[in-house]
């Protein structure tokens, strides 16, 4: 063997290792989404309607299409914007505010019939590369939801307070005018001749 072959081979060695680590850093990419907030609380009343805006965004370094699932006894009354989003990665290194996130509308609509109760689940966010690119699978990001039925209120209780003394008003001066006439009283109303 000659003196130098084995340097040679070791320097060899260490250029053909780090052409393999660079060349697999080159065709790596970050793939991640997130969303926010990630678990909502609400007390809706049966019949009536709640919306709220969910923030997604790409954690990743490739953009993203993104749509929204709903899942658990929730899911009977969300309704969520289906459709596909393609959404940029957050520029690095990443912070808040989020720049790069959309806002999706989600509406909470449970019918006047809804048991009262408490109903959960999750709404998730799943993303995907984006048409053309290299990577496949997906990631998904979930928020919690709990939401609180109660009964529907009762038709008294949509009343404003103002209109509600109206009438009770309304109602006492009918009293008394029908008491007085019982017990004899009677009012004329005379309209005035024009001469």
């Amino acid at each position: 063997m000659f003196p130098g072959s084995v340097k040679m081979n070791k320097l060899f060695f260490i250029f053909c290792l780090g052409f393999f680590v660079a060349s697999f850093a080159l065709a790596s990419a970050s793939v991640g989404v997130g969303i926010s907030p990630t678990k909502v609380v609400y007390q809706i009343e049966a019949g009536s309607d709640k919306q709220f805006d969910l923030t997604v965004f790409n954690s990743g370094d490739t953009p993203l299409e993104v749509s929204l699932t709903v899942d658990g006894t929730i899911s009977e009354f969300t309704d969520v914007s289906n459709e596909r989003i393609v959404i940029q990665p957050e520029p690095t290194p990443h912070a808040l505010p989020i720049k790069n996130g959309k806002s999706l509308s989600v509406t909470f609509s449970p019918r006047g019939s809804l048991k009262s109760g408490t109903y959960t689940g999750t709404i998730s966010a799943t993303g995907s590369p984006g048409e053309g690119s290299q990577f496949g699978g997906s990631v998904a990001v979930a928020t919690q939801v709990e939401i609180i039925i109660v009964p529907a209120a009762s038709f008294l209780s949509r009343i404003p307070s103002v209109y509600l003394y109206g009438m009770i008003g309304l109602l006492a001066v009918i009293v008394i005018i029908y008491t007085l006439h019982r017990m004899g009283f009677t009012i004329n109303v005379a309209r005035a001749k024009k001469e």
